[in-house]
């Protein structure tokens, strides 16, 4: 499996302890480390650098560089403007695919608080064992919701489609961006909705195959 951390954001909804020169990713918010050597930890754990892929802005190369020190710099893909999660994503595929051929790949934000992250790793684990078996999925993991937040989005369950130790893989019915605290008391008292966590996990070709069906231009670049 390839890890792929995304640590090219701005951090504005930080401001002023995340700053342009210095965003969230790159502060040591809830430790000694980073907030992006804390997910490079972490994924440290499951995959060896050279399996570890990093998108940033290319203004935050050396950054980058400078926090993870035994890390491949080839591996670091520095893109001239930032154009949000997709392309980034896009990238990351593009590159791992032309150098590895078809891979599991997970996505992640290098700027998350995972409290209990042995929970994450076996979900991490478990997710790939899906995708090997069911080629063509794209993974999305939920987190379950404890207060009627707003400033997260929301993913709706459906069927079931597997059932594994300790987690459940459902269809998604449908995503939501952030309601207001009205709707997202309701999505609370349903049970039906986690939240989203902006974390993926697919085969590489998966998301090049559905880049071109949906995103057709961010495919074509």
């Amino acid at each position: 499996m390839k890890i792929v951390i995304l640590a090219g954001g701005r951090g504005t909804r930080l401001w002023p302890v995340s700053r342009q020169e210095k965003p969230k990713q790159f502060q040591c918010l809830i430790s000694g480390k980073t907030m992006l050597q804390e997910t490079y930890m972490r994924m440290r754990k499951i995959a060896e650098p050279k399996d570890i892929y990093v998108v940033t802005n290319r203004e935050y190369l050396l950054e980058v560089e400078k926090e993870l020190l035994e890390f491949p710099k080839e591996n670091i893909l520095a893109e001239p403007v930032g154009r949000g999660t997709a392309p980034s994503v896009a990238l990351a595929a593009a590159v791992i695919s032309k150098k590895c051929g078809d891979q599991v790949m997970g996505v992640f934000a290098a700027d998350h608080f995972i409290k209990n992250p042995e929970i994450l790793l076996k979900a991490i684990g478990q997710a790939e064992n899906f995708i090997k078996k069911n080629v063509g999925y794209l993974v999305t993991f939920g987190i379950k919701p404890n207060a009627p937040e707003t400033g997260y989005g929301y993913i709706e369950k459906g069927q079931l489609l597997k059932g594994l130790d300790g987690s459940s893989v459902y269809r998604t019915r449908r995503f939501v961006e952030k309601p207001d605290f009205e709707t997202a008391k309701k999505y609370l008292k349903s049970g039906r909705f986690f939240w989203n966590s902006g974390m993926f996990l697919w085969k590489t070709s998966t998301i090049i195959e559905k880049l071109s069906r949906y995103a057709p231009d961010i495919y074509r670049r």
